[in-house]
C-alpha cells in the first residue's frame, strides 16, 4: 500500500474515533508497526495529528468520546447476572491482596464484596472509588490520566499514568465481547489503557454474562491464553467451551 493511501486511511480513522493505536492500525493496514510509527511522525510534523503514547489523536483538540453504551445506560442491564458474577469474582481475592479492578458495570458490582478486607485496589473507575472511599481498610490507587464521563473512568492518553512500579496479583475486567479468539473491546483508547493495566498483573480474571459470548467488538485486547479464569452466569456453547479448554482457561459458572 502506498504511503499516501496509508496516511488517508489513518486520518479517516482519526476523524471517526479521535484516537488510533499503532498496533491496531498496523494490523488493519497489514503493515509493520515501524512503518505506522513513521507515518504518524510525518503526519504529526505536518500538523495533521498529535502523537501520544501508543498512537495518535486528532490535532483539533476535540475530546475523544468512548465507543459503546454509557455506564448509566448499561449498569442495570442483566443486573442479577452481574451481581452473581461479581460475588463469585470476589471469592477469588485474598484479604490484604493487591488487585486491579478495571472499570465496568459488572466489575463495579464487586465493590461491596471487597470492603473491609484490607486490600489495595487499583482502579480506573471513579464509580468504584466512590463506592469504596469511605472504607478505612481499603487503600485505593487511581492511575493518572483524563476522566472520560461516558464511563466515568480515568484513561491515560500520554502513557504517564504514574504506575511504573505498581504490580498486582490479579486483574478483574469485563468485556464487550468474549469470542473464541479472545477478549474484545470496541474503543481503541480503552484497549490501549487496558493493555497497560494488564501488563501490571500476573493473572487475568474476566467477568462476562452469557450475552457477551455472542456480542461483536472490533479490537482484540488479549487472546484466551492470557486469561486465567472466565466467570459467567450460565453454561457456554460447546465451541466456546472447547476454545477455553484448549487455551488452558478456567471456566466458572456463578450460582
Amino acid at each position: 500500500m502506498r504511503k499516501t493511501e496509508r496516511h488517508r486511511l489513518i486520518l479517516s480513522a482519526l476523524n471517526e474515533r479521535q484516537f488510533v493505536g499503532v498496533e491496531e492500525v498496523a494490523a488493519k493496514l497489514e503493515t509493520s508497526q515501524v512503518t505506522i510509527r513513521r507515518d504518524l511522525a510525518e503526519l504529526a510534523s505536518a500538523g495533521s495529528l498529535i502523537r501520544v503514547h501508543g498512537g495518535a489523536e486528532l490535532a483539533s483538540g476535540e475530546r475523544h468520546v468512548l465507543v459503546g453504551r454509557s455506564f448509566e445506560r448499561n449498569v442495570d442491564r442483566n443486573i442479577d447476572a452481574k451481581k452473581r458474577i461479581a460475588a463469585e469474582a470476589a471469592t477469588m481475592c485474598n484479604d490484604g491482596e493487591v488487585i486491579i479492578v478495571d472499570g465496568g458495570t459488572t466489575t463495579y458490582q464487586m465493590s461491596p464484596h471487597l470492603v473491609g478486607r484490607g486490600m489495595q485496589v487499583l482502579t480506573n473507575s471513579l464509580h468504584i472509588v466512590q463506592s469504596m472511599i469511605a472504607d478505612p481498610a481499603t487503600r485505593l490507587v487511581v492511575p493518572g490520566g483524563e476522566v472520560f464521563p461516558e464511563q466515568n473512568i480515568v484513561l491515560s492518553t500520554t502513557g504517564d499514568d504514574g504506575l511504573a512500579n505498581f504490580r498486582a496479583g490479579t486483574m478483574f475486567i469485563g468485556a464487550e465481547a468474549l469470542r473464541t479468539d479472545g477478549l474484545r473491546q470496541s474503543d481503541s483508547l480503552l484497549v490501549h489503557s487496558e493493555k497497560r493495566l494488564l501488563s501490571l498483573a500476573e493473572r487475568l480474571i474476566v467477568l462476562v454474562d452469557a450475552t457477551k459470548f455472542k456480542a461483536q467488538a472490533g479490537i482484540l485486547l488479549c487472546p484466551l491464553s492470557r486469561i486465567h479464569t472466565v466467570i459467567t452466569d450460565r453454561s457456554v456453547e460447546p465451541a466456546m467451551r472447547e476454545a477455553l479448554q484448549q487455551a488452558g482457561t478456567r471456566l466458572v459458572v456463578a450460582k
